[in-house]
Parts: C-alpha cells; sequence; structure tokens
C-alpha cells in the first residue's frame, strides 16, 4: 500500500470534482495584498504556467483539515459565509455576532518566528488582515480575528483588531483593483526578504525591500515571458 498515492489520488479525485465548474470572473479577498498582476490574471482566469506540486497540494490539504476541524465546533450555519458583491466574492471561515474570524494554519517554524519577532501584526499578516476585513466592512462587524494555527505542535495565537483600523487599508486596495483598466506592472508584495542582524549582542530580522512571493506564483513563466526586455 503507498500511502503518497492514495494522498494524491484523492486529491485528484476532488480536483476533478471542480472540473467544469465556471469561476466568478470576480476578484477574490483571498488574494487581497498580492502582486496586482497576479490578481488580475487569477480573476482573468489565465491559464497557470507554474502549477502547484503534489507536495504543496498535499500542504493545502492539511491547511483544510484544520479549517474543518475548527469549524466542526462552531455552529455550521456561521461557518463558510458567502459574501459577494458586483465585483468581489468570497467565503468568510466563521462569522459571530460581532466577529469575522480567519483561521490560518502554519508550519511551526512560520509561527515561532512570528511570535518571536513581529512588532506590528497588521504589517505582517496585511494580505490576511485585508480579506478578513473586507468581510466584516461588508457585514458591519465591529472586530476582525485571525487564529494562527501551528500545525506541528498544535500551538494556537489569535490576533483581534477592530475593523474599523482597517477601513483605510482595505479601501485603498480595493480601489486600487476597481481603478485597473489593463494589465498592471508586476510587484511582489507577499512573503518579505530578511536578513539576520546583530545589534546591541541581539539578533534580529531586518527588511530588505525584496519578496518571494515570485518564487511562489503560478504565473512565474509567463509574467517572466511578459518582463523579457524589461
Amino acid at each position: 500500500m503507498d500511502i503518497t498515492k492514495l494522498l494524491d489520488d484523492y486529491i485528484a479525485q476532488e480536483e476533478k470534482k471542480r472540473e467544469g465548474r465556471v469561476s466568478s470572473g470576480k476578484w477574490k479577498p483571498s488574494m487581497f495584498g498580492a502582486c496586482f498582476r497576479r490578481q488580475w490574471w487569477s480573476k482573468h482566469q489565465e491559464k497557470e504556467t507554474n502549477p502547484v506540486d503534489d507536495r504543496t497540494k498535499r500542504v493545502f490539504l492539511a491547511g483544510h483539515k484544520f479549517h474543518e476541524f475548527v469549524q466542526d465546533l462552531i455552529p455550521q450555519k456561521q461557518c463558510e459565509i458567502l459574501i459577494e458583491t458586483d465585483d468581489i466574492k468570497g467565503y468568510a471561515d466563521i462569522v459571530t455576532d460581532d466577529y469575522v474570524i480567519d483561521i490560518k494554519s502554519q508550519h511551526s517554524k512560520a509561527f515561532w518566528f512570528m511570535e518571536k519577532n513581529c512588532t506590528d501584526i497588521i504589517k505582517e499578516k496585511l494580505s490576511n488582515w485585508l480579506q478578513v476585513g473586507w468581510y466584516a466592512i461588508q457585514l458591519k462587524k465591529e472586530r476582525c480575528k485571525l487564529v494562527f494555527i501551528s500545525k506541528d505542535d498544535l500551538c494556537i495565537k489569535e490576533f483581534d483588531v477592530a475593523t474599523e483600523k482597517l477601513k483605510d487599508l482595505v479601501e485603498k486596495e480595493i480601489s486600487t483593483l476597481l481603478s485597473l483598466k489593463e494589465l498592471p506592472k508586476a510587484k511582489p508584495r507577499l512573503y518579505p526578504i530578511r536578513k539576520k542582524e546583530i545589534f546591541n549582542d541581539v539578533e534580529v530580522y531586518v527588511e530588505t525591500g525584496k519578496f518571494n512571493e515570485c518564487r511562489y506564483c503560478a504565473f512565474k513563466d509567463k509574467c517572466k515571458e511578459v518582463e523579457r526586455g524589461n
């Protein structure tokens, strides 16, 4: 019995079930904060030149199972709430009377790096806050919460922010997206690259101004072709 093959076959079967589904052709809150060119191609259903590999698919499956684990503890009428406008469509993980809550699973290295080095959680996890903030604004909820789960050791960290604090950031993201009339310039914004430095005998990580988003982009080769010669 090949367990890896069993998992990969299961994932393939789930993907096949989704074949033929027609995309909404709308902006996706789950991609807010990403490169605008990447968001444009995703919205316009451009063919991916760099689809994720089998290992990454298993990582996504594990994250989905953690979502299910938490959501199974919540009344189902409060989970996976569709939120849609003329231009944007997404699903909020959990919605309560006062909150919109988003669940994010991470491997332990990323979790503990965040725990140790994060001094500004909004800046550090801006894309996540843009997503949950947009949901909260649409639903007129007063607060947003991100729940991070370390997949390796099940440690959990919750961050609670007033929706009002996110409004300007969300509005800026949306206004930029809605103003796009043609393919925008490539500008990676996710996964900042940091370098380790020592200040006063203390080890710190300093942002370099560069980002790793291109490394994980499903349109990497296509984007390189567009940028060739520039």
